[in-house]
């Protein structure tokens, strides 16, 4: 997989890629991700050195909720929205929304509905 950038069309173009992934693979990149979402997010993107110091710098248990969260989103195919502002000012503030819903009724299983968005909020210093 090529490395892209950390910006809103670099992210759509990575989880294009991923979901051409056989289930299998998408499975293994998901793992990963879960397991050490620094690395996957350094192996995966072209990070700015603003990017990489943030990633780094992320308390171990919000890294651990965000691979945890964005991995099993990914597993399922779920769509992702990200919303990066294009200004690097000060501070930032990572939310996640995670949603899913999925049923099964009479032998049916529905598909699995819902998506992933991101915000990157930056306060100026």
């Amino acid at each position: 997989m090529e490395k892209v950038p950390f910006t809103k069309e670099g992210v759509s173009h990575k989880v294009a890629e991923l979901y051409a992934l056989s289930q299998s693979e998408l499975d293994k990149q998901a793992f990963s991700l879960q397991q050490d979402f620094g690395s996957w997010m350094h192996e995966h993107f072209d990070l700015t050195d603003s990017q990489s110091e943030f990633i780094e710098q992320l308390p171990a248990d919000y890294s651990l909720y965000l691979g945890t969260e964005i991995g099993a989103g990914v597993r399922i195919r779920l769509p992702i929205v990200i919303d990066i502002p294009d200004e690097n000012l000060g501070s930032k503030l990572v939310g996640v929304d995670k949603r899913s819903s999925k049923t099964y009724d009479k032998g049916v299983i529905s598909p699995t509905e819902g998506g992933i968005d991101i915000r990157i909020v930056r306060y100026p210093e």
